[in-house]
């Protein structure tokens, strides 16, 4: 079916049908004359039945689904009269989507699950390792790279981009690599945004670089030094702030002094994070306000759910030390946060419950 055309700026969109949900392919001409072409996605079925007007259904046959997929583009570049063959085209990025094996059921078997998994991304990665070898030997690899830089919170800078004196850190607290990994290629390297995976391959592996420039390079940061921050009475989690990034923080919860005011409560507030959610990495200590944490404990509280310390906390708090050793990081995103397939394995169902009397199906309170 030819395609109908329209041309707005520098955009060109193919499309067909009178009121289509996408185009098939959109095209942008570049200052340097070059054009950029941006492909509709594709499942191997779809391009087969759909596109190409096969009989054959093909599903979860990466070896079979990828050619079908570089088919249609094929196909979509001759009808818009762009060129001939993929030949022509230099592939910089490749978005695919990941997998998720039709069987076995995951609650079922997530050993069974978990391998099958593998299996199809490996398959996966061996056919479009295969399609590019095969049949654009001349090619060179698509490639993607997205940085979400992680930096420390702008309130802690200066005008001049200097920490200041408040911050719970110094420059110095910051070191560089001091000693290189070293891997042997070709490697494959996999880069997730949003719900996309791209991939590409390195015919060398990606740990060989010498240096940084720019403001963009790898730093290590030890929690022991982030200098803990005490008053009188409850500070709330902000204080804690270590980095930030893009829609999310990161806090460190580090061994400190607690609120030593006579009258004061040395435990959180119950809240709701109505802007966020929060997961809490349990790494070492104590941690008075949850019965049941313990070390390499994960809590996942999803925005707008009221949570805090369990019955009996407070009770037990009056004759503690005012102080506490715990050690834990937090990661706070402002948009809500999807548990992946492996994190739902794991999850504990009983966690919701740790907040009636007795705690999870017990009979005593945590005092």
């Amino acid at each position: 079916m030819p395609f109908n055309v329209k041309k707005r700026g520098k955009l060109t969109y193919y499309y067909q049908g009178e009121r289509p949900v996408l185009s098939a392919l959109v095209t942008e001409e570049l200052p340097d004359g070059d054009l950029r072409i941006y492909f509709s996605g594709l499942t191997g079925g779809y391009s087969a039945k759909g596109i190409l007007n096969r009989e054959e259904l093909v599903s979860m046959d990466p070896k079979r689904e990828i050619p079908l997929v570089f088919e249609c583009w094929e196909l979509w570049l001759k009808e818009a009269g762009i060129c001939d063959s993929l030949q022509d085209v230099d592939f910089i990025e490749v978005h695919a989507f990941g997998c998720q094996p039709k069987s076995p059921n995951p609650l079922v078997d997530p050993a069974g699950y978990a391998a099958e998994q593998e299996r199809l991304r490996a398959a996966y990665a061996e056919a479009y390792r295969g399609f590019f070898a095969e049949r654009l030997p001349d090619h060179g690899l698509p490639a993607r790279f997205t940085v979400h830089l992680v930096d420390v919170p702008d309130r802690y800078r200066a005008r001049n981009g200097q920490l200041t004196e408040f911050a719970p850190f110094c420059e110095r607290d910051f070191r560089a690599p001091d000693e290189l990994e070293h891997g042997d290629g070709p490697a494959e390297v996999w880069l997730k945004r949003q719900s996309m995976v791209s991939r590409y391959m390195l015919d060398h592996h990606p740990w060989d670089v010498v240096g940084w420039d720019g403001t963009v390079y790898p730093v290590a940061f030890n929690i022991h030094d982030f200098e803990a921050r005490a008053g009188r009475f409850h500070v709330p989690p902000p204080i804690h702030q270590t980095f930030q990034a893009h829609n999310l923080v990161i806090c460190s919860f580090v061994p400190r002094k607690l609120d030593w005011d006579p009258e004061a409560v040395m435990l959180p507030y119950h809240h709701s994070n109505l802007d966020s959610d929060e997961v809490l990495y349990y790494v070492d200590g104590n941690y008075a306000a949850r019965r049941g944490i313990k070390q390499g404990s994960f809590t996942h509280h999803v925005g707008g759910v009221p949570h805090g310390p369990q019955p009996g906390a407070l009770e037990a708090s009056l004759d503690r030390p005012r102080e506490t050793d715990e050690l834990a990081v937090m990661v706070d995103t402002f948009r809500p946060l999807h548990r992946t397939s492996v994190a739902r394995q794991v999850f504990d169902k009983e966690y919701p419950f740790s907040w009636h009397t007795g705690g999870v199906r017990g009979t005593t309170s945590i005092a």
